[in-house]
Parts: C-alpha cells; sequence; structure tokens
C-alpha cells in the first residue's frame, strides 16, 4: 500500500511505465486514461500492490493533490 505523503512524490519521479515521464506532466498533457491505466495494473494482484483504493479513487487524490486540496 502507498503511503499518501508518497503521492506527491511519486507524482515528480520519472516512472519506466509512462516511458520515464513524470506522473503530474502525463496529467498536464491531459493523458489521465494512461496514467489511469498503469495504476489499474499497479492494483492488479500480479502487479506490486500500489493502493488498497480503486484506481479512480487513487486518481481522483493525485489531481486533488494537483488542486491544492
Amino acid at each position: 500500500m502507498m503511503d499518501p505523503k508518497y503521492i506527491s512524490v511519486w507524482l515528480h519521479k520519472p516512472v519506466a511505465a509512462l516511458n520515464d515521464e513524470k506522473p503530474l506532466a502525463v496529467l498536464a498533457n491531459g493523458d489521465c486514461r494512461r496514467l489511469s491505466r498503469l495504476i489499474s495494473e499497479l492494483e492488479s494482484p500480479t502487479f506490486h500492490r500500489v493502493s488498497e483504493a480503486p484506481a479512480f479513487e487513487f486518481l481522483t487524490r493525485i489531481v486533488m493533490l494537483r488542486r491544492g486540496f
């Protein structure tokens, strides 16, 4: 499970699964679906579990952090 405090760190780090793009840059470019797919894959039992929350909830948290909530 990802510590909620780590989400803001993860958003600013290049991610290999995003072709070394930062998740925040992917969001800024409007490619939310690609980021959502990655989060869904990370939540899959075959991948390392990032969060117990559904992908949509996780993505919503990221967007709210970006907006300063």
